[in-house]
C-alpha cells in the first residue's frame, strides 16, 4: 500500500504499527531548521525530493525517485557573454518580472500581496499594479514594538506606507503580536512531523489568516531574490573573504584558526565574526556553502548532540546535485550560491515554511520571484551584475525600484522577515516554553547530550528553545499518538 498526501498529519491518521523517530532529522533541524532532503522526523515517512517524482512498482513493492524536471539557467548564457549593459540587463528583468507577475494574478477571485518595505515585497505591488483596473489591495504586519529603521532609513512600516500610496493601494495594516498568535505558534510546535522546525511558518500563517479575513482567496509574496540574486550580507561577505584569500592564500589558515578559536570572541565583534564563520564553510572544488538557514553554530550544535550524529547531518544543505555538474564550470560563486539555493534550500525549506502556513488557512500562495523561468535567469546572471562596486545587494532590482518608486525604498538597508514572538518578553511568559523544555524527560533518547537540556533553558537561546519545544511536543504527540 502507498499512502501520500500533501502533509504527515493525514498519514498518521491512518498509519499502523510504531513509528520510528528520525534522530539524523532532529539534528538537522536545529542546523539547519528542516531534516534533510527526503526526510521528516518519523522514519517511515519521506518527502517527495523538488523536481522529482516517484514510480511505484506493485509487484516488487518498490519505490522509485525519478527526475522530472531540472533548471536550465544555461540558456542565459550566451546573453551574458555578449556583455550586455547594464540597462540591457534590467530591461530583461523588467518584462521577465512583469510577466511573472501578470500570469499569477488570478481573474476569477480576490487576491492581496505582502508589503514589507522592502525592494522585492515593493516590485511585486509595482508590476501587480500595472495595467490593474482598480486599486491592488496590500498587507503588512506589524512584528515589533517599534518598526525597525536604521539611521536615516524609513522605518519598515513607514516604507510600507510610502510605496501603497505611491502605487494608490488599498493598504491593510494589522498586528502579528496579539494576544491571538499564541494559539498558532502552540499549534505549530505540536505539529512539525515534516521536520520544519521555523517559528517563521507561523507569521506565514498570520497573513493568510488576515487574507481569509479580507475575503480573498490568493496570497501573492516576493520569497526568492535574496537566495537567487544575492540579498544576505553574510553570503556577500563569505564571496568577499574569498575574493580576498585568493589573493593572499597564505593567510587562509590564519582566518580559519581565527574564526574557529575561543579567542576570537574577545576581539571580532560578534556581526564581523559570524561572516568569518560562513567563509569557514564555503569550499570551492567541490562546491559547498553555509546557507542562510544554516546559521546555528558549530560550538552550538556540540553543545546538544554527541559527535556521531553530527557527522551524520553534515553538508545537508549548500551543495549542488550532480545533475548540475555540466553546467557548475561555468558559474561564478554567486551564481552557485544562487543554484544551491534554488535546487533545495528554497523548495526544502523556504516553500515548505510558507505552503505550510498558507496551507492551514486554505489560503493558495503564489510566488512570481520563483517563476521558473525568472528562476534561471537570476542563477545565470553573473556578480558583475548582482552587486554594486561596494557590494551593494541585488543591484538590478534596486535599479528598477529607484526608477519607479524612488531612492527612499532603493537605498534602505535589508531588515529581514516577521520576528518570532517571544521577542515581545509579555508573549514569551505565555508561551510558556521554559516550563515545556524543563518538563520532557527523554532528550538523551533522542541523541541530546546530557546537559542540552539546561543550554536550552538559557535566556539568551530564545530560537533553539522553540526548535525544542517543536521536537518536545512533536514527539511526545508521536508516542503518545495523541494527534491534533
Amino acid at each position: 500500500e502507498l499512502i501520500f498526501c500533501s502533509e504527515v498529519l493525514p498519514i498518521l491518521a491512518i498509519l499502523r504499527g510504531n513509528l520510528d523517530i528520525d534522530r539524523s532529522s532532529i539534528v538537522s533541524g536545529f542546523k539547519y531548521r528542516t531534516a534533510q532532503p527526503e526526510k521528516t522526523l518519523i522514519k517511515q515517512i519521506k518527502r517527495l525530493k523538488a523536481g522529482h517524482g516517484i514510480e511505484f512498482d506493485l509487484n516488487s513493492k518498490t519505490l522509485t525517485n525519478k527526475i522530472y524536471n531540472r533548471l536550465r539557467p544555461e540558456k542565459y548564457f550566451n546573453f551574458f557573454e555578449k556583455d550586455p549593459s547594464i540597462q540591457e540587463v534590467i530591461t530583461l528583468y523588467t518584462e521577465k518580472l512583469l510577466k511573472a507577475c501578470k500570469n499569477r494574478i488570478p481573474q476569477e477571485v480576490d487576491f492581496l500581496t505582502t508589503l514589507s518595505g522592502g525592494i522585492d515585497s515593493t516590485l511585486i505591488n509595482y508590476f501587480s499594479s500595472i495595467g490593474a483596473k482598480s486599486p491592488i489591495k496590500s498587507l503588512y504586519g506589524i512584528s515589533t514594538l517599534k518598526s525597525p529603521k536604521v539611521g536615516k532609513d524609513l522605518s519598515e512600516q513607514d516604507a510600507s506606507n510610502f510605496t501603497s500610496a505611491k502605487l494608490g493601494n488599498i493598504h491593510k495594516t494589522f498586528s502579528m503580536i496579539e494576544d491571538d498568535c499564541l494559539d498558532l505558534y502552540e499549534k505549530n510546535y505540536k505539529n512539525s512531523f515534516d521536520g520544519l522546525l521555523c517559528e517563521g511558518v507561523v507569521s506565514y500563517q498570520q497573513l493568510a489568516r488576515e487574507t481569509k479575513k479580507n475575503k480573498a482567496k490568493v496570497l501573492i509574496i516576493s520569497d526568492g531574490p535574496d537566495e537567487l540574486l544575492g540579498g544576505y550580507d553574510m553570503d556577500i561577505s563569505a564571496i568577499k573573504i574569498n575574493k580576498f584569500i585568493k589573493k593572499n592564500k597564505f593567510i587562509s589558515g590564519f582566518f580559519k584558526w581565527l574564526a574557529e578559536s575561543n579567542i576570537s570572541k574577545q576581539f571580532i565583534p560578534h556581526k564581523k565574526l559570524k561572516h568569518i564563520i560562513n567563509w569557514t564553510e564555503l569550499s570551492n572544488k567541490p562546491f559547498k556553502f553555509r546557507p542562510i538557514h544554516g546559521g546555528t553554530k558549530k560550538v552550538v550544535m556540540e553543545k546538544l548532540f554527541h559527535d556521531d550524529i553530527l557527522r551524520d547531518t553534515k553538508n545537508s544543505f549548500g551543495l549542488i546535485p550532480e545533475l548540475y555538474s555540466d553546467i557548475i564550470p561555468e558559474l561564478d560563486l554567486s551564481q552557485c550560491m544562487s543554484l544551491s539555493y534554488a535546487t533545495s534550500s528554497i523548495p526544502e525549506y523556504f516553500n515548505l515554511r510558507s505552503d505550510r502556513g498558507t496551507m492551514r488557512e486554505s489560503i493558495e500562495l503564489r510566488l512570481p520571484f520563483l517563476d521558473i523561468d525568472l528562476v534561471e535567469l537570476m542563477i545565470a546572471t553573473p556578480s558583475k551584475y548582482r552587486f554594486h562596486s561596494k557590494f551593494s545587494t541585488k543591484y538590478i532590482l534596486r535599479n528598477i525600484v529607484n526608477k519607479n518608486i524612488g531612492p527612499e525604498i532603493a537605498l534602505r538597508k535589508k531588515y529581514g522577515f516577521a520576528y518570532a514572538a517571544w521577542h515581545i518578553p509579555r508573549l514569551e511568559k505565555k508561551l510558556n516554553l521554559q516550563s515545556i523544555i524543563r518538563d520532557y524527560s527523554d532528550w538523551e533518547d533522542l541523541g541530546f547530550l546530557p546537559d542540552a537540556k539546561n543550554f536550552l533553558l538559557k535566556p539568551e537561546e530564545g530560537r533553539h528553545r522553540w526548535f525544542g519545544c517543536c521536537i518536545a511536543q512533536t514527539v511526545k504527540a508521536i508516542k503518545t499518538k495523541e494527534f491534533l
